[in-house]
């Protein structure tokens, strides 16, 4: 997911160095403007969170059913992601 942010934020020209970065760009520039649809940043920010837990948080686990939420969700904002990219001509 992290990496088809980054890619629509180069559509615009724009390119960060950090996770938070990216989530907060991707906000202002996406999801505030209504460019990307039936996302939230609640979402996303979830997914961050869960991911911080389960690669760095050793005794906080994500767990089963929290997990499946987030492949589908993941799903979801990269569809909507690429649904984009199509539309704007970045995509075939």
């Amino acid at each position: 997911m992290y990496h088809v942010l980054t890619a629509l934020l180069a559509t615009k020209g724009l390119g960060y160095s950090s996770h938070a970065q990216v989530l907060g760009a991707f906000n202002r520039e996406f999801l505030r403007s209504g460019l990307v649809a039936g996302v939230s940043f609640q979402q996303i920010q979830r997914l961050f969170d869960d991911r911080q837990k389960g690669d760095y948080a050793t005794m906080l686990a994500v767990g089963e059913a929290a997990a499946a939420e987030d492949v589908e969700t993941a799903r979801s904002v990269v569809a909507a992601c690429l649904k984009h990219l199509k539309n704007g001509g970045y995509l075939d």
